[in-house]
């Protein structure tokens, strides 16, 4: 007997800049590069409407990347976020600046090791909206183009 496999679809939208949409006519994928990351879209942004099977989005907690952007400790719960809010008041420094600096290796050791708790979905930090994240495109996916 042959198995059938049902995909369901979800749609999602995506803001790049028009050298992705070119990209993906031309060869069909896309998968990001450090100098479209850096450019300032302006005029030059497209969104694009996607449709895409949901198991190939990864769902980032906004706030716990917050914390990662901002060089910043993911406290595993409130007793571990005083503990370490605690540290930083007995040195005199934030995480950014522990981060930054070479004299304090242990809080910056212990910062980016707190970094891994990004997908635990057990340690809560701030509420819980999430956006979610595809590592390519593909031109199949595309739906709809709105300039």
């Amino acid at each position: 007997m042959e198995e059938t496999k049902i995909t369901t679809s979800i749609r999602v939208w995506t803001k790049q800049h028009k050298s992705v949409l070119d990209t993906l006519q031309q060869t069909g994928r896309y998968t990001a590069k450090r100098e479209f990351i850096k450019m300032d879209m302006g005029e030059h942004a497209v969104l694009l409407e996607l449709e895409i099977d949901p198991v190939l989005i990864t769902s980032i907690n906004i706030a716990k990347w917050g914390c990662i952007l901002n060089y910043s400790y993911i406290p595993a719960n409130e007793a571990d976020a005083a503990r370490h809010q605690k540290l930083l008041a007995d040195y005199r420094i934030s995480d950014a600046k522990a981060y930054m600096s070479q004299f304090y290796p242990e809080i910056k050791r212990e910062i980016v090791n707190s970094w891994s708790r990004l997908f635990d979905d057990s340690v809560k930090v701030g509420n819980d909206t999430r956006y979610g994240n595809v590592w390519e495109l593909r031109r199949e996916w595309i739906r709809n183009i709105v300039q």
